[in-house]
């Protein structure tokens, strides 16, 4: 027979090991960034703007195909406006290598011919958090 010590201590056990592991992935998020040609975000879509889906946490190149169309955005980004709470940090370099910009915080157009930014015509990946 088990003694309640034991018994309670057999059983703290038990949960511990039922306890969940810590997904690091669901900390994740999916958001978009409003990529642009143009300083104010107007125009087209495909053509001026694509929103383009980004999930926080990770390296997103610039896409040369969007939603099973051409698009041709590659270095010609003016300004970006992100979801929200998301902040960005735009690269010169495919694979968020090379040159990194200010952070670029979420929730308003920010062009991106100004300090602190200065990264006009130059963006091909980011990375969102």
């Amino acid at each position: 027979m088990l003694s309640t010590t034991t018994f309670l201590a057999l059983a703290l056990a038990t949960i511990g090991l039922a306890a969940p592991a810590v997904d690091l992935e669901a900390r994740q998020q999916q958001t978009n960034i409003l990529l642009c040609k143009r300083l104010d975000c107007s125009g087209e879509y495909y053509v001026d703007q694509i929103n383009l889906p980004v999930i926080t946490g990770q390296c997103s190149n610039v896409p040369d195909i969007f939603e099973f169309r051409p698009v041709d955005f590659q270095g010609k980004i003016r300004a970006v406006n992100s979801n929200g709470g998301t902040s960005c940090f735009l690269y010169d370099q495919e694979g968020c290598q090379g040159t990194r910009s200010a952070l670029v915080l979420g929730g308003r157009v920010t062009p991106l011919n100004v300090a602190p930014y200065n990264f006009d015509n130059r963006t091909r990946s980011m990375m969102c958090i």
